[in-house]
């Protein structure tokens, strides 16, 4: 079989994209944002002073990693319209790296 060079195992590493997710500040503020309550992406937005555009992408990344979910709600703050709510699902993630190997263990929420 043949071997996969790092980058490559970069790519399809999960636990390689969750690390990167977290390591990144605006992901971490996001989800610090997110583990008690959860808000739309302009509450969100609005309380961690990220731009809007931003925090939809690091959503998208986070939900495609299983980290975020979302769900519809009615809010007050847009005339009773349903709006997107996202909340984290983890509330706690220890990074390790033992024996060459990256060890990652998340709490959920």
């Amino acid at each position: 079989m043949k071997q996969l060079t790092p980058s490559q195992i970069r790519k399809y590493d999960v636990d390689h994209k969750i690390f990167c997710a977290l390591s990144n500040l605006e992901s971490r503020i996001i989800l610090f944002c997110i583990i008690k309550n959860s808000n739309s992406a302009a509450e969100i937005s609005h309380i961690t002073k990220i731009p809007l555009s931003t925090v939809y992408k690091k959503i998208q990344e986070m939900e495609d990693l299983a980290l975020v979910y979302a769900h519809h709600a009615v809010s007050s703050e847009t005339n009773s319209k349903h709006t997107k709510f996202y909340k984290s699902r983890i509330k706690s993630a220890d990074i390790s790296f033992q024996n060459g190997k990256l060890k990652l263990t998340l709490l959920k929420n």
